[in-house]
């Protein structure tokens, strides 16, 4: 059986925001400006206001009085590789996904293709850990006293890219973005 490849469309569009290469993210918007007329006009079609566009192209926001990586959503960047008709072009450039809120971010590059470290750790979160969701609160786990098996989920989360984890006794906590594969 072909191992799956896992493009950044098959991943659900309304909890995966992604950033992408500094320089390609503001040709792209740019593009995307000259192709509808206009900053007003691309808001319109993505249904969000100026403020936000001029946002996603500088990549960053300010949010409580500080300086933040701005994340662009997975359904606006869907739309705007539509409008472009460059939807491999566009994924080749994401550089890292997060989930909603201010969650953790995963450096990453996509396609992602299918191999035992994705059955790996779902059989792990299936029998010792928690998947937690973006209402429940609190980051997922896995929880397990084997040191060996901590170490090889930490390793099998490298499928996703650079993961941050932290290990609390025999607890190994990972972003909330994980799960929702």
């Amino acid at each position: 059986m072909q191992p799956r490849i896992i493009h950044i469309q098959d991943l659900p569009i309304d909890k995966i925001y992604i950033d992408l290469n500094d320089e390609f993210r503001i040709e792209i918007i740019d593009k995307a400006k000259r192709k509808l007329n206009g900053t007003s006009k691309l808001a319109i079609y993505f249904k969000t206001k100026k403020f936000n566009i001029h946002e996603w192209k500088k990549g960053i926001s300010f949010w409580k009085g500080k300086k933040t990586r701005r994340f662009l959503p997975l359904s606006q960047f869907i739309k705007i590789s539509q409008l472009l008709n460059d939807e491999d072009g566009l994924e080749k450039n994401i550089v890292a996904i997060r989930g909603p809120g201010n969650g953790r971010v995963i450096k990453t590059k996509f396609p992602w293709k299918e191999d035992e470290r994705i059955i790996r750790i779902v059989s792990h979160i299936i029998g010792d850990g928690y998947g937690s969701n973006f209402r429940t609160g609190g980051l997922p786990y896995y929880r397990n006293t084997s040191k060996v098996l901590r170490e090889q989920f930490k390793k099998d989360l490298k499928f996703f890219g650079n993961v941050p984890t932290n290990l609390n006794m025999d607890m190994l906590q990972f972003p909330k973005v994980i799960p929702i594969f």
